[in-house]
């Protein structure tokens, strides 16, 4: 066999094993089988922001239901985990306002320090200082308060895929 040959073989054989070994491979989020439901009070706010732990713990509730990886419960006894957390920064900046200075479009970047603790042993599982951002476009009539509401979803969906990420 040529060395242009032998080269060729070797590619395809490791395209081919890389190929066989991905078939395994998930790339859904790596929890544990045994946690199935979470309990999240509201985080706590620790910013002059009115309302942020609020909006951010339902949010947050949402895509954890959306996402089915733990159903989330209402009952702290009922929970495999608890995810708790602290709104520490909040910030809303707007990106773009019309001519009489009414705001268009904004970004909401906030800051949590988020723990996620197994109940049955107190052992903390995931703890986290998380910032993130989500921008929002002010629909005729609608509020900043509700943009912001709507921006603070997308934080949440990275919150949720920042907690999932790297799960061992």
């Amino acid at each position: 066999m040529s060395g242009k040959a032998a080269v060729s073989a070797v590619v395809v054989a490791a395209c081919a094993l890389a190929f066989v070994g991905g078939c395994f491979y998930s790339w859904g989020p790596l929890t544990d089988p045994a946690y199935k439901t979470v309990y999240m009070p509201i985080f706590r706010n620790e910013t002059t922001e009115r309302h942020v732990e609020n909006d951010l713990t339902e949010a947050l509730r949402r895509v954890y239901n959306e996402a089915g990886s733990w159903r989330v419960t209402s009952d702290p006894d009922r929970a495999d985990l608890v995810l708790t957390g602290r709104v520490v920064r909040f910030q809303r900046t707007p990106l773009s306002e019309t001519r009489e200075d009414n705001v268009l479009e904004l970004q909401v970047s906030v800051t949590a320090d988020v723990r996620l603790t197994d109940a049955r042993t107190g052992q903390i599982i995931r703890d986290r200082v998380i910032s993130e951002s989500g921008d929002a476009t002010l629909i005729l009539g609608q509020t900043e308060e509700e943009a912001t509401r709507e921006a603070l979803n997308d934080v949440a969906k990275k919150i949720y895929e920042a907690l999932e990420r790297n799960w061992f």
